[in-house]
């Protein structure tokens, strides 16, 4: 066998290189993208993008909907409130009005009303009206009425006390004019003042307390009074009265009867 030369084993090699090199390149060239992956690629991103757009612009109709609802809430409610702060404020002052005249329903009902104080409880019942036209006579005296009416007369609301002061008297008049009248000569009797001069001092007597240290001072005896503060009516002294003529109009008419106080028949 002839021996190989140098310069053939140099080709052989070079050849065996370059042939191992070209398909490393086409394998390469196999893996290396190509534009038809690229295209590919890029319409799968175009797609995916796309897909998470239409999401979005979905999502946010969506939200513009659903804020125009809100909106349009928003504006029904402060409508509303708008609304209902107008009608809390008539109402209110509707209530204002109602409330005065409420007020004045109210001090108009107590206006006829007047408080006896210190009359003396009965534990077998009691007859009030009486007990009260006797007290109101004597004070009215000759001006008291025929009639005096009442709408109601009870004592205080509260339990009867077994000793002590006896429940007040809470009576309605039915006329404001008697009413008036009966206050006004209470205040004008409230008081007295009944003055005597004795042994160069002046002695005064405004009250019924004063009476006993009065008639001390005036060397006079004790005089109890029973009944002090509230005298029966029918045994006050009867006033004797004249008789009157008669008198005649101008037009030739007797004037009418007054009936006589101290008469309950009349």
């Amino acid at each position: 066998m002839a021996p190989t030369s140098p310069a053939s084993t140099c080709s052989t090699a070079d050849t065996t290189t370059l042939a191992d090199i070209g398909a490393e390149l086409k394998r390469m060239a196999k893996k290396m993208v190509t534009k038809d992956d690229l295209t590919h690629l890029t319409n799968n991103i175009y797609e995916a993008i796309k897909s998470e757009v239409n999401g979005l612009k979905a999502e946010i109709k969506a939200q513009e909907h659903r804020i125009q609802q809100v909106e349009k809430r928003a504006q029904t409610t402060e409508d509303h409130s708008t609304a209902t702060d107008t009608a809390l404020k008539r109402q209110g002052t509707l209530i204002l009005a109602m409330r005065r005249q409420l007020e004045d329903q109210d001090n108009r009902s107590r206006r006829n009303n007047i408080r006896v104080r210190g009359i003396p409880e009965s534990p077998e019942g009691e007859n009030i009206e009486e007990m009260l036209t006797s007290l109101f006579r004597i004070i009215l005296r000759e001006d008291t009425p025929a009639i005096i009416k009442y709408d109601r007369a009870h004592r205080a609301l509260r339990p009867r006390p077994t000793e002590g002061t006896p429940r007040d008297i809470i009576c309605c008049l039915h006329s404001f004019a008697t009413k008036d009248m009966i206050m006004r000569k209470a205040r004008s009797r409230a008081h007295w003042n009944y003055r005597v001069r004795y042994n160069n001092e002046w002695v005064s007597a405004r009250w019924p307390e004063d009476i006993p240290q009065f008639l001390q001072r005036l060397n006079l005896p004790p005089t109890p009074v029973p009944n002090w503060i509230f005298m029966p009516l029918d045994s006050r002294p009867q006033p004797q009265r004249q008789a009157r003529r008669r008198r005649w109009n101008s037009q030739g008419e007797a004037p009418r009867h007054r009936p006589d106080l101290n008469n309950p028949e009349e």
